[in-house]
């Protein structure tokens, strides 16, 4: 099993946490049988590391 990659790969930061939280506050609606739609975009950033650096 590899836990690290050599060079460090760049990769998309998706802010989990406020992902989850968001994903935990719709339960409740969901409980409730609210029919929930469409499409959430959330802001993401570009975490450059080694593998993409000259």
């Amino acid at each position: 099993m590899v836990l690290a990659a050599r060079p460090q790969l760049t990769s998309i930061d998706v802010n989990l946490k406020v992902l989850g939280r968001e994903a935990g506050d719709s339960v409740p609606e969901m409980i409730a049988e609210w029919k929930l739609s469409g499409v959430r975009r959330r802001p993401c950033s570009l975490v450059v590391r080694a593998s993409s650096k000259p």
